[in-house]
Order: C-alpha cells, then sequence, then structure tokens
C-alpha cells in the first residue's frame, strides 16, 4: 500500500468567455519527476465554489497522494455527461503549499464533444512557475571539482554584501581566479550557513566559465531549481550538482526484515560506489512511498 504523502492544491479556472462552463465530472491525472499518479482522480469537493466550473471561476481543490517531484504533464477528462455546454478551460494551476512552488498549465480550450472533436481530455504541459522562496540573506558558498581536485570552499556573500546579492530574479556574477581544475568541470558543492534574517533561498541554476587567455572560454551548467531551507523541499542547505550532462538517476529501494527487531528510528545514509567514482553520503529522507520510514 503506497502511503500518502504530498499534498497538491489544484486550481481549475473557467474562462469567462459566452457558454464556458460545464456540469460533468472532472478528473485529473498527474506526471512527475519521480512518480506518474496514473490513477484519475475526481476533483469532487470545490473549496471555493458549490456550483463547480461555472463561467470565470477559480476552483480550488486539495488532494493528497504520492510525491511525483516537480509536475511535468497533466491531463484533464471529464465524463460527457452534459451534452448541452461547451466546457472552455482558461488554466490550471497545481501549487505545492509547504515547498512555495507553483506551476501554470495554460489551455484556453474547450474540451468537448462536436462533429469534428470527439476528444474528452486533453494533456497540458506548464508553461510558468512560480517560486515563493528565492533569496537569501545568509553567507552562500560553493566548492568547485574537477575530475582529480577541487578548490576549498569559496564565500560569495558574507555579512557585508549579503543583502544586495542573491536577491529574487538576480543573475549574480564572479570573478574568481583558482588553480586550474583541468580540462572539465564536473560537480559544485553550493550552500550557505543558515544565518541571518530569512535564510531560505531557491536556486535555479549555475554556470562556472573557465577562461583561459588567448583560447575560447567554456561554460559549464549545473541545474538546480531546488530550495535551500531548514523548512522547506527536504530541508537541505547544501546541494551537490553535477553537471547536466553526467546526471544519471537512480531508484534506491530499502527492505527492511520482517523480523524482530526490525524498526529504526534514525536517519539513514547511503554513498553509492562505482567502478569510477563514487557519491558523497546523501540522507534518505523523504520517501516516495511510506511517510513513517523503514518499518
Amino acid at each position: 500500500m503506497i502511503t500518502l504523502d504530498r499534498i497538491y492544491r489544484i486550481t481549475i479556472i473557467t474562462s469567462d468567455k459566452l457558454v464556458s462552463g460545464i456540469d460533468d465530472n472532472l478528473y485529473i491525472i498527474l506526471y512527475g519527476e519521480y512518480n506518474n499518479n496514473i490513477d484519475r482522480i475526481q476533483l469532487v469537493r470545490s473549496k471555493t465554489n458549490k456550483d463547480r466550473f461555472e463561467k470565470s471561476q477559480k476552483n480550488l481543490f486539495e488532494i493528497e497522494t504520492i510525491d511525483i517531484g516537480q509536475p511535468k504533464k497533466i491531463k484533464i477528462s471529464h465524463d460527457h455527461s452534459d451534452f448541452s455546454l461547451d466546457w472552455l478551460l482558461e488554466d490550471v494551476e497545481i501549487e505545492i503549499p509547504n515547498l512555495g512552488h507553483k506551476w501554470i498549465f495554460q489551455c484556453d480550450k474547450s474540451i468537448n464533444k462536436r462533429k469534428s472533436d470527439y476528444k474528452f481530455e486533453i494533456d497540458l504541459y506548464p508553461k510558468q512557475m512560480s517560486i515563493e522562496v528565492s533569496r537569501s540573506y545568509a553567507n552562500v558558498f560553493i566548492q568547485i571539482y574537477g575530475k582529480y581536485k577541487s578548490t576549498d570552499q569559496i564565500i560569495l556573500s558574507n555579512q557585508i554584501d549579503r543583502y544586495r546579492i542573491f536577491k529574487i530574479g538576480s543573475i549574480d556574477t564572479f570573478l574568481i581566479e583558482l588553480d586550474d581544475l583541468g580540462d572539465n568541470i564536473e560537480k559544485i558543492r553550493i550552500g550557505h550557513d543558515n544565518q541571518g534574517f530569512d535564510p531560505s533561498w531557491h536556486l535555479d541554476h549555475v554556470e562556472i566559465r573557465r577562461l583561459i587567455k588567448g583560447e575560447k572560454s567554456k561554460t559549464y551548467l549545473f541545474k538546480c531549481n531546488r530550495c535551500f531551507s531548514k523548512s522547506e523541499d527536504d530541508r537541505s542547505i547544501v546541494r551537490e550538482i553535477i553537471q547536466d550532462k553526467f546526471i544519471k538517476k537512480y531508484i534506491i529501494d530499502i527492505y527492511t526484515i520482517d523480523k524482530l527487531p526490525y524498526y529504526k528510528n534514525e536517519y539513514i545514509y547511503i554513498t553509492i560506489y562505482g567502478d569510477k567514482y563514487y557519491t558523497d553520503e546523501y540522507k534518505l529522507e523523504l520517501s516516495q512511498t511510506y511517510i513513517n520510514k523503514f518499518e
């Protein structure tokens, strides 16, 4: 049995154009980066309107399901029980309240039955993402890793300038002279010290450009799109990010024996070793299947 461990707030926005409401039963399927909730979820109890999906309405629903990570696609469908009306769906908004993330799925199309259109469902993809936690007043640092060696921890902000950098939507550039790390930068370790007023920070990505005199510069991209916060996301304030082209995703299954004693109410850590490299130690904190882990 899969334990429910993530709350999603889903807002269905019906267009304000003429003949746009519907009295059908509405369903949604969520597709994410970690899991897909392939079962149709019926959107029954609106928190904002008794009569749902009427013209110009915003209907809010809260559902609890497995953590799918970032929503990559949704499927909206209805049971076409109301043949008299066309339903013009404007947008769908999906929010994860405790992370401060919101995804907007634009539609502005009818989902109906006509002579030339027998579709009662539509696939939508996120067009926009909103992040509530973006800036940080903490002291931010980075460590850069080549194939065989790495830099020391480099402080990017301190008590003097931390209030003017790492603001919402900002691009902060630093020119740093370092020892040669080799021909390739493979990963970075970046984080903050959790000090100052509101230290929570959302990092989109890091670009490192290697400048070599007389040669063309080379840029390395490290995608993140995660929160660095003791109260948001997975509550980590330091992350290791691998260069995008090297990223591999692993699914780790932990099997607990069915004999006593079997329960361990502590944190579990893992390090993965390959034939060439090994990872740092990772804390197995957020299970995709159970809230109470290792039971």
